[in-house]
């Protein structure tokens, strides 16, 4: 039995025999040692205390929102129900909220020790997933949501009542760090409602919520009114106050069809980042100017992000859409000003504002292409609103996003749930999970560039969430939601058992501390050519205490479970340094060789990282090892795809060479009137090549890439031909002096169509290009009458004398768009 065996075997021991002993509350994990059953992740050796507990009653309680300062004291609020003691431990914290609906804010100590617990109570509702909580830098407390009827927001011996009605009022509360009230303020419609759905401190001390609303409200408490009035279907509001309350401003932001209440982020500098749910039209600009986004299909909710500065005014907004549902999962900024958006979508999703394409897909099982009909993502923006990246959570169904959040250093986490088998690791490794229905609450966390960092679970019974996350300064990581049986929560060596107390669901604070060990970090990708040495490097390793040049490195360059091998056993090069060389040995076609790292500090605490050394052919022939021999072999048009795969379109007559590394690929031309197209990698190797076949001359004039990696060829031929290079025949004949051709392949090289436009005089493209929707634009010359309709239809266009100009657009499935001609007694030609 080797070493990670035998670990997992007393890890699973360990675990299963603390599960036997249930309890509500346990001592604090003061070993150390992290674990996850299903991948021994590298989050080893905890540097201090995680804890957990649940409190509840005989009703539904739960945590809807939470913030952490810098000590790792937290804070939380949310709603109970009858009498609840806050207090897990031998102390009773009591209150009872005799009208069923109270709301409570709690805030614990480091080590999970309930500080103090204070209640809103009232008669009436309050909206529970409304709740927010925010601190500012002299750690004072503020609270929002939205309520109806009188509640005491004075949770002290004091009394500040504020009456909704039967309306939902919305609230804002600022309380000191010790609990003590300090002012509250309801905003109030006159004929109908305030919905506050989110909130946001500044550095400033400036405070920000949002919401949406109907009639007119007045969003000045003060002595001022700054009103504000329902104009469409869609009314949502963004409004800034100060540290006492004072009304700074508001803007509207509003729609033709529905929306949900808005998720916001705030910068330490006021910028705001809100994300709202919605369908139909909105107009985004608050200010003079109109700028308005539509959803990608009217009856199915997009996303709309957008950000404002600290003055209220427009900056960018933008749709992350596709032609189903997306729905949101919350939304952070980080200390840079990079925003991260959670969510849901069905199918496809364009995230890039720009007109370039940034997708995922579903239904597929390609590379950002998933088995399911509906994933969860993570997408990380600029503070422009560029997209950097975006990650998906593949496999399972029923997926969301429940909190977004972010650390000093930019790492983000985010809180999962779904049903069935799903991949938490969105890079090439795995990190499986499987819940049933929906119980397990996920955390994941993935570095500031999308890559998987770890991922661990509250193992759980029914349906559970985990509804706020928190991070200390000391990079501990804090999850509270709702329990609705009982929960397994690992916070090191210990597993803390949970279980309601016989109500509906439970609050619960979970706490899992901070890595004190290294975080190895091995480099790459690494891309040598082969017969070579390269030098891979590990100074981006880090360690919160020790020097890294201090470290022990470790490495296992060929798989075999072992580190740190030297001399015969070494086949790819001595496995130890922060910096060794790895010998490229040949590997025909290529070399693709997973090699791992493994860093130990000085108190025997590992971490491991993975990464790839891709061999790559010795270009010393050319700039590419490729070439083309044969009798006669002519280039005419060249493309590159998105992932830099370079094709090539030309004429070859006998038989050529379309030379790879150390292989041949050789083609005939059966008639001598042949054109080629061929796919090389970045590096240029050929990955296929295709031959079309004619009775007289077909030449390639201009091709383009799309999004799919699909290759579109247009040229001109005389006589007939065979555009079909596959097994199938699709015959095409001339009319005149020569016809235009286009031919679709996909990015395999298989025949999908191709399309003939031509006249009794010499017709010619002069250019081809793709939209974003992949629809295809062909310009060039024709004379005399030519039908641009390729199907049933007509569409004919005349030349006004001699050649006019053209343009004309297909359909991504070559169906005919719509056609124009440009001309005058002369000759006219259209151009790439």
């Amino acid at each position: 039995m080797n070493f990670t065996t035998w670990l997992t075997s007393r890890l699973r021991a360990k675990k299963n025999d603390s599960r036997k002993h249930r309890s509500c509350f346990s001592l604090h994990a003061n070993q150390v040692g992290w674990y996850s059953l299903e991948r021994l992740e590298d989050r080893t050796l905890l540097s201090n205390t995680g804890f957990a507990f649940n409190v509840g009653g005989d009703g539904s309680d739960s945590i809807y929102d939470m913030v952490v300062d810098p000590q790792g004291n937290s804070y939380s609020i949310g709603r109970y129900q009858n009498t609840v003691d806050f207090d897990p431990g031998a102390g009773v914290i009591e209150h009872t909220n005799s009208s069923g609906n109270g709301i409570f804010i709690l805030k614990t100590d480091p080590n999970g020790n309930v500080v103090w617990a204070k209640d809103i109570a009232g008669t009436g509702s309050i909206s529970s997933y409304s709740l927010a909580i925010a601190l500012d830098a002299a750690k004072n407390v503020y609270a929002s949501g939205y309520f109806t009827g009188v509640r005491d927001f004075d949770p002290g011996p004091g009394v500040h009542n504020l009456d909704a009605g039967s309306a939902n009022d919305g609230f804002l509360l600022k309380l000191n760090n010790a609990g003590n009230f300090i002012w509250a303020t309801n905003l109030a419609s006159d004929t109908g409602y305030v919905q506050i759905s989110d909130l946001g401190v500044d550095s400033a001390g400036n405070v920000y919520i949002t919401g949406a609303f109907s009639g007119t409200v007045d969003f000045n408490p003060g002595p001022g009114t700054a009103e504000l009035t329902k104009t469409t279907t869609t009314n949502l509001f963004v409004a800034k106050y100060n540290s006492t309350g004072a009304f700074s401003w508001v803007k509207q932001l509003h729609g033709d069809s529905d929306s949900f209440t808005p998720d916001m982020a705030v910068s330490g500098t006021g910028d705001v980042f809100l994300t709202v749910q919605y369908k139909g039209t909105m107009e985004i600009d608050p200010g003079p100017g109109v700028f308005e986004v539509t959803s990608t299909e009217p009856t199915e909710y997009d996303l709309l992000l957008m950000k404002l500065n600290s003055n209220g005014q427009f900056q960018w907004g933008h749709t992350v859409g596709g032609v189903n549902e997306e729905r949101s999962g919350g939304i952070a900024v980080d200390s840079q000003g990079n925003v991260y958006l959670g969510a849901r979508f069905t199918y496809r999703v364009d995230f890039d504002p720009t007109n370039a394409i940034y997708q995922v897909l579903t239904g597929y099982n390609t590379q950002f292409q998933y088995t399911e009909s509906e994933v969860s993502f993570i997408a990380k923006y600029d503070g422009n609103g560029k997209i950097a990246w975006a990650k998906a959570f593949e496999g399972g169904s029923d997926p969301y996003i429940d909190a977004v959040e972010t650390d000093q250093y930019g790492n983000v986490y985010v809180t999962t749930e779904h049903q069935g088998l799903t991949d938490l690791n969105p890079g090439p490794e795995e990190f499986l999970v499987y819940n049933e229905y929906n119980e397990h609450i996920n955390l994941v966390s993935l570095d500031t560039d999308g890559n998987f960092r770890w991922a661990d679970e509250l193992e759980t019974y029914w349906y559970n969430y985990g509804l706020a996350i928190g991070i200390d300064q000391n990079g501990s990581v804090y999850v509270a939601g709702s329990i609705e049986s009982y929960a397994y929560a690992d916070i090191g060596m210990e597993t803390v058992n949970l279980e309601k107390n016989g109500g509906y669901n439970d609050a619960f604070l979970w706490k899992l501390p901070a890595s004190g060990g290294p975080m190895a970090n091995a480099g790459g990708l690494y891309e040598p050519e082969v017969d070579t040495i390269v030098e891979l490097d590990a100074s981006a390793t880090t360690h919160p205490t020790q020097d890294p040049a201090t470290l022990t490195y470790e490495w296992d360059f060929d798989g075999d479970g072992i580190f740190g091998e030297t001399g015969g056993a070494a086949q790819y090069g001595n496995e130890v340094g922060m910096h060794p060389n790895f010998t490229a040995v040949r590997f025909y076609p290529f070399l693709s060789q997973r090699i791992a790292l493994k860093v130990t500090d000085s108190q025997g605490r590992t971490s491991t990282d993975y990464t790839t050394v891709s061999v790559q052919e010795n270009t010393q022939l050319s700039t590419f090892d490729n070439y083309y021999r044969g009798d006669y072999s002519y280039g005419k048009a060249v493309a590159l795809d998105g992932e830099g795969n370079l094709y090539n379109a030309g004429v070859f007559r006998g038989t050529t060479d379309f030379r790879n590394y150390s292989v041949s690929q050789n083609q005939t031309s059966t008639t001598g009137h042949s054109m080629y197209v061929t796919k090389s990698n970045p590096r240029g190797s050929t990955i296929w090549v295709k031959q079309i076949d004619g009775d007289d001359d077909i030449e390639p004039l201009g091709m383009v890439t799309d999004h799919t990696g699909a290759v579109y060829v247009v040229g001109r031929f005389y006589g007939s031909v065979d555009l079909d290079s596959g097994p199938g025949t699709h015959n095409f004949t001339s009319a005149g002096l020569g016809d235009i051709f286009v031919l679709k392949l996909d990015k395999n090289g298989n025949y999908l169509w191709a399309r003939q436009f031509g006249s009794t005089s010499r017709d010619t493209p002069g250019g081809i290009d793709v939209d974003q929707n992949n629809n295809i634009y062909i310009t060039g010359e024709f004379g005399a009458t030519v039908d641009f309709d390729p199907g049933s239809g007509t569409y004919n266009l005349t030349s006004s004398g001699g050649y006019d100009a053209f343009v004309l657009q297909l359909h991504p499935d070559g169906t005919f768009g719509w056609a124009q001609s440009f001309g005058g007694i002369g000759t006219d030609n259209g151009q790439d």
